[in-house]
């Protein structure tokens, strides 16, 4: 049963998220990123993420509006743990892109995640 809702949250999160954000938040998006249909994720503090294009062949971007200004890190680790990328943002005022190349790792699912103080946000990563 848990492996349903899992598999359920998973595919069900891009449409519940696309649903949840007003029209000139998604505008604004599909302007800065419009080589990718929306699956950002948006959490009630206002904090924006996106990793696109998902799946890739290692090459992707990262875009991330922080919900207020200050350091943050984000790392990229495998599925076994692995930190295989990190790097720490001392001060951010609006939003953080950044193009990263992966293309020389295996291939599979990687886990990006963003830490700002106590808070963590995270997406998945699939290298084809």
């Amino acid at each position: 049963m848990r492996s349903f809702i899992l598999i359920a949250a998973i595919v069900l999160t891009p449409f519940i998220v696309r649903q949840t954000i007003g029209e000139a938040q998604q505008d604004k998006l599909n302007r800065e990123t419009p080589d990718t249909k929306l699956t950002s994720l948006i959490t009630d503090e206002g904090v924006v993420l996106d990793c696109y294009p998902n799946p890739n062949a290692g090459r992707f971007s990262i875009y991330f509006v922080p919900g207020r200004q200050g350091r943050f890190t984000i790392t990229i680790s495998s599925i076994l743990g692995k930190e295989v990328f990190k790097e720490s943002i001392q001060e951010s005022s609006g939003g953080y892109k950044r193009t990263i190349d992966m293309s020389g790792r295996r291939k599979g699912f990687y886990i990006l995640q963003i830490h700002q103080d106590k808070n963590v946000f995270g997406r998945k990563i699939l290298i084809e």
